[in-house]
């Protein structure tokens, strides 16, 4: 086989949707519409956080987009669901670099709400949950990820759809358990305010896994220890109604925040640390890798298919499809763009920014239906025209 001189928007194309295909049940075999034609379509709307009818009105030659609708409902039911999330952390492991799996790594776990507009029908497998007002609603679809934090990569390792009424401690428990399944060595992880609660602290606790959660200060009996003129260490007990109690260290940090007039606040910052030995400002520094994984739902927000569709399983599945698409992209960063050197393993990042790799993608789509961008001046403007017609 012939060594790899450059990297092709087709070559970066068939990659990703070999990856998909793979793990992914999404098959076509139709007269107009063949499988490559469901992704093509898919990961064209995804690179310009598009709906699927504007994607496929501005590829000529491409599926009506509903019959792509159609074979997405087929294939993703709301039964199905439990299945979907197996086969989308089974796609996201295929993309983890191998280095990952050979050292112990930091990271971190968080929530993300995909908001929901509509009325939300009666049932108990709506997977609608209520929550903080965001984006004008407050019902979400909600899924829980677990990424790694290493060597300036953001990569997801697991996935986990939440429905409503579920704990953390749940979430918690399937994200490790997948965490495992890739054969991955926690060094430490981190959660913020939402996850302090005891039946995470005896998760945690159980697995031996070394954790930094945040505290919030309002939650009842551990708002006193914020007092004197340093930082200092207590040991707090976390009461629950149904889950019991649980004891931990928490690092009482002080620290000053700079407001816009330009004066400093002082601020305390609460962090419960298990099976963590660090001093307090370490601590501190610690837990600030944890916005990484903010970064990586910044990502998904751009790629995110745009619905108004009712179904949970299509939903929950275009928010996996942008974590899995973002994890590819890393995966190409350590395939073909390794840096030759002694020393750790590295990776030209500067060479195929997540933009670029989205155009190739596009790119790529737009050569396969061989549609040039154009506006027709008079009379009815179709959004491009095929080569055919040039």
């Amino acid at each position: 086989m012939a060594a790899l001189t450059s990297l092709t928007s087709q070559r970066v194309l068939d990659d990703t949707t070999m990856i998909l295909q793979a793990h992914v049940p999404l098959h076509a075999s139709g007269y107009r519409c063949q499988t490559a034609d469901l992704w093509r379509v898919l990961l064209s709307a995804m690179t310009r956080t598009r709906s699927i009818e504007a994607t496929c009105t501005a590829l000529a030659g491409a599926p009506h987009p509903n019959t792509i609708r159609g074979y997405l409902a087929r294939h993703w039911t709301p039964t199905a669901i439990p299945q979907l999330e197996a086969q989308s952390n089974a796609a996201l492991r295929a993309t983890i670099p191998t280095w990952v799996t050979t050292t112990a790594v930091e990271v971190a776990i968080d929530t993300h709400d995909c908001p929901f507009y509509g009325q939300i029908p009666d049932g108990n497998d709506t997977w609608v949950c209520r929550g903080k007002m965001h984006a004008g609603t407050n019902a979400h679809y909600r899924c829980a990820t677990l990424a790694v934090l290493a060597r300036h990569t953001r990569i997801t390792v697991a996935v986990t759809f939440v429905q409503p009424g579920e704990t953390m401690a749940a979430l918690v428990e399937r994200l490790l358990a997948q965490t495992k399944a890739a054969g991955i060595t926690i060094k430490c992880l981190y959660g913020d305010k939402g996850f302090c609660s005891v039946g995470v602290f005896q998760a945690l606790q159980s697995a031996k896994i070394p954790a930094i959660i945040a505290v919030p200060l309002r939650r009842p009996g551990i708002g006193d220890h914020a007092h004197g003129s340093e930082s200092h260490w207590v040991t707090h007990t976390f009461t629950s109604p149904t889950a019991g109690q649980a004891t931990v260290r928490v690092a009482v940090v002080r620290t000053y925040t700079k407001r816009r007039s330009g004066r400093y606040e002082l601020r305390w910052c609460l962090f419960a640390c298990l099976n963590v030995r660090d001093s307090l400002i370490g601590i501190r520094r610690r837990y600030r890798k944890r916005f990484g994984i903010e970064s990586i739902y910044r990502q998904l927000e751009g790629l995110r298919i745009r619905t108004t569709a009712t179904n949970p399983a299509l939903r929950l599945m275009l928010i996996a499809l942008g974590l899995i698409l973002i994890n590819v992209w890393v995966w190409c960063h350590w395939t073909y763009l390794r840096v030759a050197g002694r020393g750790p393993r590295r990776v030209d990042q500067t060479v195929l920014r997540l933009h670029g790799f989205l155009g190739f993608i596009q790119y790529a789509v737009l050569q396969a239906y061989r549609t040039l961008p154009a506006i027709a001046l008079g009379g009815y403007c179709p959004y491009a025209v095929t080569a055919d017609n040039l």
